[in-house]
């Protein structure tokens, strides 16, 4: 019979990895952006989102929708992808 977890027992938070990988987003995109020479109120514009909100993904203080990433990639002339395979800036 399996029983379900305990109150007093505690679910393990993501890995360091994962943490990092995912806050590492944020900073790739700002890194991008200032390379390509682009101001926040271009992209955010272009890709349909606030200034605020794009500051906030750059800091990494909100969540990113694939949805999202995805109209910022294309913004930014990259591939979706580009995000997650530590690519050089284009």
């Amino acid at each position: 019979m399996i029983m379900p977890p305990r109150p007093s027992q505690t679910i393990d938070p993501p890995l360091a990895d994962e943490q990092t990988h995912e806050d590492a987003i944020g900073g790739q995109i700002r890194e991008l952006r200032k390379v390509k020479g682009l101001t926040l109120q271009e992209v955010a514009d272009a890709s349909g989102i606030s200034v605020g909100y794009l500051s906030q993904i750059e800091r990494n203080q909100s969540k990113l929708p694939i949805g999202v990433l995805k109209r910022i990639s294309t913004t930014l002339g990259v591939q979706i992808n580009w995000f997650f395979h530590g690519s050089d800036v284009p």
